[in-house]
């Protein structure tokens, strides 16, 4: 099978939209984020005292003017770029952040960054935020999507998710197929699936791509969501008896183990274990008949 690509490969091979949020660019030289003096300070004696920074930039650069915010949003945003002193803080900076993005959607972007802290409260905030601002969040999550930071992707994804615009269905695509490690393939999986598809021919390519990441993907969480997102999109009405009898049949590969589409990978050896990893997994396989009864009983798009 292939292996998976480096991050700066990954962020080539996204659609030219996305790659350009990426911090290294598309077909440039990587571009070091250049902490302002007084951050660098701060964040310097915070590590000194033993305090986590895991968190400090969630890999997304954007600019803001403290200056024309409220001064006690502004001191909130201070404090995610900065880096807040406790768990606490950041909680209420994102409630208080999240609750002014609704009139100040200059705020967005502070919220896809904030999901770099990997606080699963402040996350959902801020995602909740994210979707509820609809597609004026889409650029800065798109951003979030190609940031240095992988629980900030797979964040980024979710909220794409929530918001459905289908105008990201490449970058979801890209990122299911290619993402750097399996909660941002998954993640990416769960947002194809949950994209609001007008056209029946994206929705018939965002489908395709679903069916062969359940075929093949060698992660067994991945695969998991991909057989999710097959059964999801039946009930979108989009997809006519014919895609729908391909969906059936990959579904039924996973139960016996048998490939659908060519392999991807010319080792033997490799490709042989992959099948048999799928086969014996009793997670995927229980979920793949569920998906099955589903896809069986659909309806015929008139």
């Amino acid at each position: 099978m292939a292996p998976r690509r480096s991050r700066a490969a990954f962020a080539s091979s996204l659609p030219l939209a996305a790659a350009h949020s990426w911090r290294w660019g598309f077909g440039t030289r990587p571009q070091p984020y250049v902490v302002p003096a007084v951050q660098r300070r701060v964040r310097a004696a915070r590590r000194s005292a033993g305090v986590s920074m895991s968190g400090v930039n969630g890999g997304i650069d954007y600019e803001i003017d403290l200056d024309a915010l409220p001064e006690g949003l502004a001191a909130r945003v201070r404090a995610i770029q900065v880096g807040p002193d406790s768990p606490l803080e950041l909680i209420a900076a994102a409630k208080e952040i999240a609750a002014a993005s609704a009139t100040t959607p200059e705020t967005l972007p502070v919220l896809v960054d904030m999901l770099g802290y990997n606080n699963p409260v402040a996350a959902r905030i801020a995602v909740e935020a994210l979707v509820k601002a609809g597609k004026a969040s889409v650029p800065s999550l798109i951003i979030g999507v190609g940031a240095f930071n992988y629980a900030v992707n797979a964040y980024a994804l979710r909220a794409l998710a929530g918001v459905g615009d289908p105008s990201v269905a490449a970058v979801c695509t890209a990122c299911a197929q290619k993402g750097p490690i399996p909660g941002v393939r998954r993640a990416a999986c769960a947002a194809l699936a949950a994209l609001r598809f007008h056209d029946p021919e994206a929705a018939h390519r965002a489908y395709d791509v679903l069916l062969r990441i359940a075929d093949g993907e060698p992660d067994w969480g991945v695969r998991y969501a991909a057989v999710v997102g097959i059964e999801r999109f039946v009930a979108s009405e989009l997809l006519d008896d014919e895609t729908i009898e391909l969906g059936v049949h990959v579904l039924e590969s996973i139960l016996s183990g048998e490939r659908v589409f060519p392999p991807v990978s010319d080792d033997v050896e490799e490709e042989t274990a992959s099948r048999a990893e799928l086969k014996s997994d009793p997670t995927v396989v229980a979920r793949a008949t569920v998906a099955l009864e589903v896809l069986r009983g659909a309806p015929v798009p008139v």
